[in-house]
């Protein structure tokens, strides 16, 4: 008469959690036995009250109250500061009346924003964007000087300040793939400023898309 031992290994209760608290715990029980002795597994379900205590961070509250800030003293402020500033200010809007070339005055802006103080002449900037953008909308594409430089810093620019321009103002520099040309890759300028516009792409603009990838390969 054979005789089989049969261990019963302790069930290990394993939590099921959703949303919230668990709720139910399930027990995983197994049996192992000798040499040619069946397996057998059972499942039986168990109450859980597990309550979730969290560890606070024991936070100190922050110094940077309103009195405090108030308080602070400031260097430079004054009024012999703010007469400088606002001399600092119509110097820069000279420069912006004096820059006669369309790429110039475009520079001008992307150095004022990237800077953080083009919002100090929101007016000028618009309206010399608005002129380029007349201008410009009037001329056909193909009397364009093929500048991937300037193309893509016109563009970004405009679209930045909500102004209606196409994609196929990159169509002159694809082959007759349809593809960039290779030899863009030589302006290490254009391309950056290619990269950063067909971030401004809407849905359904190959052209900027195919431009992420081009540039993304290349920068």
């Amino acid at each position: 008469m054979a005789i089989i031992n049969v261990n019963i290994v302790k069930p290990i209760y394993v939590c099921t959690f959703k949303r919230q608290i668990p709720k139910i715990c399930v027990a995983l029980g197994t049996t192992a036995a000798a040499a040619n002795a069946i397996q057998y597994s059972f499942h039986t379900t168990k109450p859980c009250n597990q309550i979730v205590i969290r560890r606070s961070g024991n936070y100190k509250p922050p110094i940077w109250e309103f009195d405090y800030i108030q308080s602070l003293k400031i260097e430079h402020a004054g009024e012999r500061y703010a007469t400088r500033a606002s001399e600092l200010k119509m110097q820069v809007k000279m420069m912006l009346d004096e820059a006669v070339e369309p790429l110039d005055q475009l520079e001008l802006i992307d150095n004022l924003q990237r800077l953080g103080i083009s919002y100090h002449f929101e007016n000028e900037i618009k309206q010399i964007l608005s002129v380029i953008n007349r201008k410009y909308s009037k001329i056909d594409q193909d009397s364009k000087i093929n500048d991937l430089y300037a193309t893509t810093l016109e563009f970004r620019l405009l679209r930045q300040h909500g102004f209606n321009v196409s994609e196929e103002i990159f169509d002159r520099f694809k082959n007759e793939k349809g593809e960039f040309k290779s030899s863009l890759c030589d302006d290490a300028k254009g391309l950056l400023q290619l990269y950063e516009s067909s971030f401004l792409s809407i849905e359904g603009e190959t052209t900027l898309e195919m431009a992420t990838e081009f540039t993304s390969c290349m920068i």
